[in-house]
């Protein structure tokens, strides 16, 4: 009985600080719950073309990566944040929340249910063409510069014609 005590302590506590209930393990589904956490964080490079090894578009593709996903959300290397936390947040923190994680995580022990299409958010809206971050204010095109494979670093002066109308 004494061996008893100290685990069913240990697991209380440890179930205790988990933010989803019991209750709402079973509950948790991948359209209600999980799908917007991915399309908010990790579409944006997990899709066809972009800089994610894996498409995560939707359940069929997460479905196969769980453990993956699992561990990377766990260790918070996924989403990829390398700024050190500070007392100020950043406005553009990639960061899943706890309560995220513990959803992820929850949902993938809890047997990755998939639940009603209806509850699948809105997929984001990406824009694919040649600028990422939207166009630029201004395109300077600079003479092409070589550089042996050997020797010292090479600094260049590299001209350009800039028309600006002010400073």
């Amino acid at each position: 009985m004494k061996f008893f005590r100290p685990l069913a302590l240990t697991l209380t506590v440890m179930l205790g600080m988990s933010s989803i209930s019991h209750a709402s393990l079973e509950e948790l589904t991948y359209t209600k719950d999980v799908a917007p956490i991915i399309n908010n964080n990790c579409v944006s490079c997990h899709r066809p073309d972009q800089v994610g090894p894996m498409s995560l578009m939707n359940y069929k593709e997460i479905r196969p990566w769980a453990k993956s996903i699992k561990r990377h959300v766990s260790e918070k290397t996924m989403p990829p944040w390398h700024a050190t936390k500070y007392k100020h947040p950043f406005s553009n923190d990639r960061s899943l929340s706890e309560k995220e994680i513990n959803t992820i995580v929850s949902w993938i022990e809890s047997g990755m249910k998939k639940g009603d299409p209806k509850n699948l958010p809105e997929m984001p809206t990406f824009v694919d063409d040649d600028w990422k971050l939207g166009e630029p204010d201004m395109i300077v095109t600079l003479p092409e510069v070589t550089i042996p494979a050997g020797g010292p670093d090479v600094f260049e002066d590299l001209p350009a014609k800039l028309n600006l109308e002010e400073d």
